[in-house]
Order: C-alpha cells, then sequence, then structure tokens
C-alpha cells in the first residue's frame, strides 16, 4: 500500500528548491521503512567531467568488470574521493549496518567506503552495488537516479530507498526521484541550521568548482540550473527549438512535481 501524500512535506521540498541559498528539507518516512540507500557524489578531486567516462571505462575493462578490482586500480592511481564523499560514505556505512540495507552508490561514494575502511567493504561487498558513468556524456542526477533504480529491480527491492545526499543538494534530488517512480525516505535538513549537518562538507580541491564552496560556486551555478529543470519539464517540447550541440547539455523532463 502506498504511503499517503504528505501535502507539507511536497511543500516543504519546493520551497527550498526555490529558494537554494537556505537549503532545507523536511524529513520523509522513517528510516526503518527504506529497503536500500541511494547515495549521490558530491564533487571528486581528480578526474574531470571530460575524462572521467572513457578512463574509468577502460579501467574497469582492465578490472574485467569487476567493481573491486576497479576501486583497487584507482587507490593505485591515488584517486581522492573528496572530503565530502568520504563524509557520505561515513553516514552510509552506518546506516547500512544500523538498518541491514544495501547500499546503491556512485562511484566516488564506494570508493571512499573502500579506502575508509577495505574490511568493512570486503565484509559488506555483497550489499554494495556501484553505479558507474557511462564510457561518453554528463551523468546528470536523473541519469544517476535511473541506474540506482535498475540496480534496486535487480535484488528485488520493492519499497522505498532512504535518499543520502549533500544538505545543499537533497531538495533537487528528491523531485528527480518522484520523477524515477521512487518515493524516497530523507533525513532533515533543519531550516536556518544546515550548515550544522553532518553532510555540509565542501572540498576547495574539488575538479567541480560549484562543489568547492556554498557561496558564490554553488549558488551560481544551481540557481540557473533548477530554473531549467523546472523550465524543461514543462514545456519539454522547447528543446526542439536550441540547436542540437546546446540542447545535449539541456536537462530533460527529469522532475515530477509530486511522488
Amino acid at each position: 500500500m502506498a504511503p499517503p501524500i504528505r501535502w507539507r512535506e511536497i511543500f516543504t521540498v519546493w520551497t527550498s528548491y526555490f529558494l537554494p541559498f537556505i537549503p532545507a528539507s523536511p524529513r520523509i518516512g522513517i528510516f526503518a521503512e527504506a529497503v536500500c540507500i541511494f547515495v549521490q557524489a558530491f564533487g571528486r578531486n581528480r578526474f574531470s567531467d571530460n575524462e572521467c567516462g572513457w578512463m574509468l571505462w577502460n579501467l574497469r575493462v582492465e578490472a574485467k568488470m569487476d567493481d573491486m578490482d576497479a576501486l583497487v586500480l584507482l587507490k593505485c592511481q591515488d584517486f581522492d574521493p573528496g572530503s565530502a564523499n568520504r563524509a557520505l560514505a561515513k553516514a552510509a556505512m552506518r546506516l547500512s549496518e544500523h538498518y541491514g540495507i544495501p547500499i546503491i552508490a556512485q562511484w566516488e561514494v564506494a570508493f571512499a567506503i573502500f579506502e575508509t575502511d577495505i574490511r568493512w567493504y570486503m565484509a559488506h561487498r555483497h550489499v554494495i552495488d556501484v553505479i558507474w558513468p557511462p564510457e561518453e556524456g554528463y551523468f546528470a542526477t536523473y541519469h544517476v537516479k535511473m541506474s540506482s533504480c535498475e540496480r534496486m529491480r535487480t535484488r528485488g527491492l520493492i519499497g522505498r530507498p532512504l535518499e543520502l545526499a549533500h544538505p545543499a543538494m537533497l531538495a533537487r534530488a528528491i523531485p528527480i526521484c518522484w520523477k524515477v517512480g521512487v518515493n524516497p525516505v530523507t533525513d532533515a535538513v533543519p531550516f536556518l541550521r544546515f550548515w550544522k549537518h553532518e553532510l555540509w562538507v565542501w572540498d576547495k580541491r574539488s575538479v567541480q568548482p560549484w562543489t568547492r564552496a556554498f557561496f558564490p560556486n554553488w549558488m551560481l551555478r544551481e540557481v540557473p540550473g533548477r530554473l531549467l529543470l523546472i523550465f524543461f519539464s514543462v514545456f519539454s517540447w522547447a528543446r526542439a527549438l536550441v540547436p542540437h550541440a546546446i540542447a545535449e547539455n539541456l536537462p530533460d523532463d527529469w522532475v515530477a512535481f509530486r511522488p
């Protein structure tokens, strides 16, 4: 039976979505409801977005598509996932251990788990799914959630994932989860106390400039990005009016307005 729609939660999500300079998010559901954990990476300190896809693809081919062997090769290359992903990794490990649920994480966070405690990774390897980017193209949040849902179905899991993301990103991730057909459980990001959240971590060495600092870096990218997400979700036909080279870099119909 689907959980009831809580309009106050939806209102809070969209208020935060349109006020990204005051990150906040309601607690949605309870953690004990979650059947798995979706972990959204936040930045990285090596490999640009342009080189990431083909580099990781070649590395995984060398590792014969084995996740652990690929992580070992990344370790040999001194890959640095960044402090934000280390914080996400520690939270995912703690929640997975406590609730006995699998982790479906982007590769940067999976590496951070491996790097943080290799014994823990080895003991829990069977409950960790690594989301790798495609060989080419930008791997947007929407694509990450689609891949996460596929892994969830492969495991035969039916229910609600726990969405674990940077507090500044959570209000954008939730409507994308709704779009791919899941209503996530989330922790609260307190209004006007967001900077005290354990995941409020920024890394000045990140190769993604917008993840280096909340202001101005994050704001300069996030405000127009969120507006474009809404615009092309409402007016999807508008993509046909712009040149193909530009349209490839624009969001598609990637958000839903309610679960």
